[in-house]
């Protein structure tokens, strides 16, 4: 054999073992692809009641007017940034269950003592959180909190609208104020 087809051979036969093991390598290399969103859970928000009875939310009394619901005591807690970084937060209420459906629309609310509100914003939960017992989640507010050890006290109040009939008198309300953390896009 001339030295021109030795040369040649040796190339052949070196191009057909990369081109096996390439094609070897690619038939039994196991690729993934993600398909779901990165979830990341932290834990960088305290939540502070003054009145420790305050997590549970269970009386709003008899119909009232907005002002005079705006005069009534209200559920005062703070929420204090417990991250190194600046974080987006839900400010939201979430009923439970054994709440009066008939109830939910006649409940005002306000969370700076200035503007009432009604429950309107409804919020679909996050996947990781745990909704048993809860009928329907409102959102509340939103905001940042910059650093460590920063935090904003919120007073909420919450009252039967005087539209309601006396006939909502006695209808159960049992709700807890949660707040969530949102790195990206909000509730």
């Amino acid at each position: 054999m001339d030295r021109k087809s030795l040369v040649l051979l040796s190339l052949s036969l070196i191009t057909l073992i990369l081109t096996t093991s390439g094609i070897t390598y690619a038939y039994l290399n196991v690729g993934a692809v993600q398909k779901e969103e990165n979830v990341l859970s932290t834990a960088c928000f305290d939540v502070d009641f003054n009145d420790e009875n305050s997590t549970s939310i269970n009386y709003l009394g008899y119909p009232m007017s907005d002002n005079r619901g705006l005069k009534t005591t209200p559920y005062t807690f703070t929420i204090t940034n417990k991250c190194d970084t600046s974080t987006n937060y839900d400010l939201v209420l979430n009923v439970k269950s054994t709440t009066d459906e008939k109830l939910l629309s006649y409940i005002k609310y306000s969370v700076d003592g200035n503007t009432a509100k009604t429950l309107s914003d409804v919020v679909t939960l996050p996947d990781d959180v745990d909704k048993t017992g809860i009928q329907k989640s409102y959102k509340l507010g939103s905001g940042t909190l910059d650093s460590t050890n920063k935090n904003k006290t919120y007073n909420l109040y919450l009252w039967i609208n005087d539209t309601g009939g006396n006939d909502l008198m006695g209808k159960k309300f049992e709700a807890e104020v949660m707040v969530y953390t949102s790195m990206g896009a909000s509730l």
